[in-house]
């Protein structure tokens, strides 16, 4: 029962209760066993018998039913001929890709508005810290995935690196607290006990962006892995494994799993299996294994060896000529066929890894951090994310190979499948593909008001622009996204037969203008 502070209870209740929560905390010790399909109570088993079998919950008892349970909720893997696709379905595949990178990377406003807050984060520290030190930009923002929304962090280090001995963690995070509330920064909130230590802070710049970050004391080896994947970034031609790479977070990020804090996988870890595909690409490679050329040199930091080739790449060294569409298409194929009960995902060696190699049996999904050997990347990931990343695989890639949401967007538009979606549509396009993959794992689609009122809902009295060819106009009732065919002998928009761009007479070429549902 629940009492008042300084309630008087009598000795005999006293001692009944006392001898009560010592029964309690006995039934709490014993550990529930499951044999031959019948809990058994530790107390009547011996020292071999709990070797032979596991206690209930865990792998090998109620735990492995309720694992093999949410297994069958992933689909199986149909195995789909391309015969039926469009010769120019890849090419549009691309282009949603492409465009995706141009709008979402990070612009020369954005990074002259990251530098500015570099040289305020300078200027503002040297009021407080009169000794040589440097700040180093980490992260998105400078290893090749930054895209308009990327946070800034930079890393803090004496120049000196004896001057460190000099003062404690804790005393250096309040110093640097300190100079930016004095120098008027935002949301300044110092995190001296995490395991590495960090000041968050915002800043509006000149041009009246408001941009966050963290300031890192001594965050040696996210430098290094800054430099690794950007060193990775320049084995690829045309920003490849950039768009690659921004795209497939942007797609987890739909599905719901690309948020490290929520229990699945971070960003890094995307880009990880992203640079692993490539490593193991056949017939032809696409990327190198940085960490098995060059001199390799030992580079101890915190007892990790951190070295890499870090030299300029070698012209020509892959001969594959995929497009980014084609290896995004690739990508989804080879991780939901992917042995995750036995492999481990990593970029230091060619060769295979396994998790018994690395003594990670008890994890389900193993990426191994190209530094720090003993850090899993996917160690936070539990059963039901597990089933639900690899449903996204799955799902996803079926999705794309049988171009079911294609045809949807085709025929939303009052085209057919011989149609070449038009550049002009890539955005939509793209929102429509990763939608359908959000939707289709039971995740309620949440499109961003700015793309809702892109393309408002004309009125009635609105005359539709004239074309060539023959015109086509669907119900009034639907909503118009102002598509339109193709021109004689101009670029054409809309959706074109059989992948004619603009020019030719009507009975060359099917022209047409399309009128169709705002499909999000």
């Amino acid at each position: 029962k629940r009492l008042k502070i300084g309630t008087y209870i009598p000795p005999k209740e006293n001692k009944q209760s006392k001898e009560l929560a010592v029964e309690i905390k006995k039934e709490k010790k014993k550990v529930e066993f499951v044999k031959n399909g019948k809990p058994v109570n530790a107390t009547s088993l011996d020292a071999d018998e709990k070797k032979e079998i596991v206690p209930e919950g865990k792998s090998g008892g109620k735990g492995k039913n309720n694992f093999e349970k949410l297994m069958k909720e992933i689909p199986p893997i149909i195995e789909i001929p391309r015969d039926d696709w469009p010769s120019f379905y890849i090419e549009e595949i691309d282009r949603v890709i492409n465009r995706s990178y141009e709008i979402e990377k990070l612009s020369d406003e954005r990074q002259a508005n990251l530098d500015e807050v570099q040289t305020k984060l300078r200027q503002a520290i040297q009021m407080k810290v009169p000794q040589g030190f440097r700040l180093d930009a980490f992260g998105s923002s400078v290893n090749g995935f930054g895209s308009i929304r990327s946070d800034f962090d930079v890393c803090f280090r004496y120049i000196d690196n004896e001057e460190k001995d000099k003062v404690t963690t804790k005393r250096m995070i309040k110093s640097i607290s300190r100079a930016l509330h004095r120098a008027g920064f935002g949301n300044v909130m110092p995190i001296a006990n995490a395991k590495v230590p960090i000041v968050k802070f915002s800043m509006k710049t000149n041009s009246g962006e408001e941009i966050e970050g963290d300031i890192s004391y001594y965050n040696d080896r996210a430098l290094h892995n800054t430099r690794l994947l950007s060193r990775y970034c320049s084995w690829t031609k045309d920003n490849l494994l950039s768009k690659l790479g921004m795209f497939i977070k942007k797609w987890a990020k739909q599905c719901e799993i690309g948020d490290a804090s929520m229990g699945s996988l971070s960003s890094y870890a995307y880009i990880i299996l992203l640079i692993h595909f490539l490593q193991q690409l056949q017939p032809a490679p696409l990327l190198p294994v940085l960490q098995e050329m060059g001199d390799k040199e030992e580079i101890m930091k915190d007892g990790w060896d951190v070295y890499f080739c870090d030299e300029e790449p070698t012209p020509n060294w892959s001969s594959c000529n995929l497009s980014v569409g084609e290896l995004f298409i690739q990508f989804l194929d080879y991780y939901a066929k992917y042995d995750w009960q036995n492999e481990v995902v990593q970029i230091r060696q060619m060769g295979p890894l396994t998790k018994a190699d690395k003594k990670w049996t008890s994890k389900k999904m193993c990426i191994e951090d190209p530094f720090v050997l003993d850090h899993n990347l996917g160690g936070r990931v539990g059963n039901q994310m597990f089933v639900t990343i690899l449903k996204s695989f799955v799902i996803t890639r079926e999705i794309f190979f049988t171009l079911s949401e294609r045809d949807l967007f085709l025929e939303n538009f009052g085209g057919d499948k011989d149609y070449v979606i038009a550049e002009e549509n890539n955005v939509g396009y793209g929102i429509a593909l990763l939608s359908r993959c959000r939707s289709t794992l039971g995740v309620v689609p949440r499109v961003p008001i700015r793309q809702r009122n892109i393309n408002p809902r004309p009125s009635r009295n609105s005359v539709p622009a004239q074309n060539t060819g023959v015109e086509h106009q669907k119900t009034a009732s639907r909503k118009t996204d102002a598509i339109t065919g193709g021109g004689g002998g101009g670029k054409s928009g809309g959706v074109n037969n059989k992948g004619g761009r603009g020019g030719g007479p009507p009975n060359e070429r099917k022209q047409e203008q399309i009128t169709g549902v705002e499909h999000q």
